[in-house]
């Protein structure tokens, strides 16, 4: 009897790690995962932020007029002017013309002048 009590035991035990290993194992992989992810990111914004200074050592930032026609908007101005390399996204770019602009709101109005930043390389540029 006490042999069969044992292998009930040991086989009960032996089905809880198996129950306890495949509950654990998916939760493993999850944070894994996860892990690896934050990694990547982590390492790949570092590689972005790097180029992001190198590509504009050479190049300098000038301002220019801009007549507003009929149908423009921030974002259409920003989409133009948005090269990934000095400016990340249009809210960055946006942001900055609002600055300059001393803009409280978010309407701009035809027929009005604004001032738009833009970067060009000081090979190209001769300064007066």
């Amino acid at each position: 009897m006490k042999d069969i009590i044992t292998l009930f035991t040991s086989e009960r035990r032996s089905v809880r790690k198996r129950a306890l290993r495949n509950l654990l194992r998916p939760a493993l992989l999850f944070t894994a995962s996860v892990l690896a992810i934050i990694i990547l990111s982590a390492s790949f914004g570092s590689f972005k932020a790097d180029a992001h200074e190198k590509a504009g050592n050479d190049d300098i930032k000038l301002y220019e007029s801009h007549f507003i026609e009929p149908g423009e908007t921030l974002w259409s101005i920003a989409s133009a002017h948005v090269d990934g390399i000095h400016y990340t996204s249009e809210v960055s770019y946006i942001r900055e013309v609002h600055k300059l602009n001393n803009f409280t709101g978010e309407r701009i109005n035809a027929g009005e002048y604004i001032i738009l930043p833009y970067y060009k390389d000081d090979t190209d540029v001769v300064l007066d």
